[in-house]
């Protein structure tokens, strides 16, 4: 249940962390909650994946360039615990603040972070036709590629079609199948600036594999 830390309790250096040190830009977007498992272990050490809260307050102090995906609950001062007003906090870090879908395409901030839901960002067949007002996970990545392209020195961009899992547990086809082509156009992005950009390295791996 830890991120980046063995079992006797030792802390790793996460991913991001080493990216970071060779100068490298890094960012996290997820149809998640954007401090949920997988994107939290490329940025943080932790011995609890569920603290949340405590994982948002750690991904303000690492600084990582862009945070794009769900969870409101826990940077909201009104639902944190705490009462901490994370968004503040990370807009007077230098951070552009977004919170819906009109708002990621008119930032033009170097660094952003978005957060378009209470918890995970609704299903991808719950956007499409039902009219919820969040980002595609293509919009996010979007919205993440260039700022990241801009740093000389290269950058590393998780990407995480997270739902496809949580629709897989419930058994449910319909959201599987549509956040899965949520990917696929995602993944169609993230291709074609790879062919615009040769020197960039693309891996691809589904979760549980």
């Amino acid at each position: 249940g830890g991120l980046a830390i063995h079992a006797d309790g030792t802390r790793l250096k996460p991913f991001f962390a080493a990216a970071k040190e060779a100068g490298k830009a890094v960012g996290l977007v997820t149809t998640t909650t954007v401090t949920h498992a997988t994107p939290a272990s490329f940025v943080i050490s932790n011995p609890d994946r569920n603290a949340e809260e405590e994982i948002a307050q750690q991904y303000l102090d690492f600084g990582a360039e862009v945070y794009l995906g769900g969870g409101d609950r826990f940077f909201n001062p009104a639902s944190r615990r705490d009462k901490k007003d994370l968004y503040a906090a990370f807009a007077q870090a230098g951070y552009g603040v977004v919170r819906t879908p009109e708002e990621l395409a008119r930032s033009n901030a170097s660094k952003l972070l978005g957060v378009f839901s209470s918890s995970h960002v609704p299903y991808e067949i719950d956007r499409r036709f039902q009219g919820v007002g969040v980002p595609s996970l293509k919009a996010m990545a979007q919205a993440a590629l260039p700022r990241l392209a801009a740093h000389s020195r290269g950058f590393v961009l998780q990407v995480e079609a997270g739902r496809i899992d949580h629709a897989n547990h419930l058994n449910d086809a319909g959201a599987v199948l549509w956040d899965v082509l949520a990917a696929d156009e995602t993944l169609e992005l993230l291709m074609a600036f790879v062919d615009d950009h040769p020197d960039t390295l693309l891996i691809v791996v589904s979760d549980h594999a």
